[in-house]
Parts: structure tokens; C-alpha cells; sequence
């Protein structure tokens, strides 16, 4: 399964704009994706501190549903509110070849807004 950068932002904001702090079990925040991915990408947000979730595993799948968005993840997603600064940020590790984890994303963001990148 691939990772896609754009499929973890969009979980953020989904969460962000949750009605509540906490969302319920089982709750499936991005239609039109599909549901192993989403569920790779929740792993992943979790693994990386961004979210909680909660998890279930049956025979063939293992479940994640994001919970809560924790400081590192509310920080970073902060930092893009701006569509055109998350896609600069994408762009410039592209250019240098570094690959788009988001933690990677994070630092060339905060590198762009503090202008020590053009």
C-alpha cells in the first residue's frame, strides 16, 4: 500500500472539523477513499503521534479509526491551513528528493515561513 501525503492531510481536517474533541468508534471521515487505504493512513497518523485511534482486527482487516488529533498533529496542522504553502512544502521535497513524510513536510513548511527556503 502507498503512502500519499494528501490522503493524511485530509484525515487531519476531517477531524478538525468533527463536531466533537473525541470521535466515536467506527467513524469513517473521507468518502470516496478506499477503505484499506484510509485505514493504512490512520496506522500511519497514529505511529507518527499525529492521532489515537481505536483498532479492531478481524480476519481479514485491521481497523483504525482516528479518535483524536494529539498536539503534534493540531501543531501541524496549524502550520498548513494554507493549501498553497502545504503544496510548496510538497514541491520543494520533491525538488530535493527527501520524500514527503509528514514530519519531513513539517520542518520544510516551517523552513518556508521562516524564510530560510525561497
Amino acid at each position: 500500500m502507498k503512502y500519499d501525503p494528501d490522503i493524511a492531510l485530509q484525515i487531519l481536517r476531517a477531524m478538525e472539523d468533527y463536531p466533537k474533541d473525541e470521535l466515536e468508534p467506527q467513524t469513517y471521515l473521507l468518502d470516496g477513499i478506499d477503505e484499506e487505504l484510509y485505514y493504512f493512513h490512520c496506522r500511519l497518523l497514529e505511529e507518527a503521534g499525529f492521532i489515537t485511534v481505536y483498532s479492531a482486527k478481524t480476519e481479514g482487516l485491521n481497523y483504525y479509526w482516528p479518535r483524536q488529533i494529539s498536539l503534534p498533529g493540531a501543531r501541524f496542522l496549524e502550520q498548513f491551513r494554507s493549501d498553497s504553502l502545504w503544496q510548496r512544502a510538497k514541491d520543494e521535497a520533491t525538488s530535493k528528493g527527501v520524500g514527503m513524510a509528514l514530519d519531513t513536510l513539517y520542518r520544510i513548511g516551517k523552513m518556508l515561513m521562516e524564510g530560510q527556503l525561497p
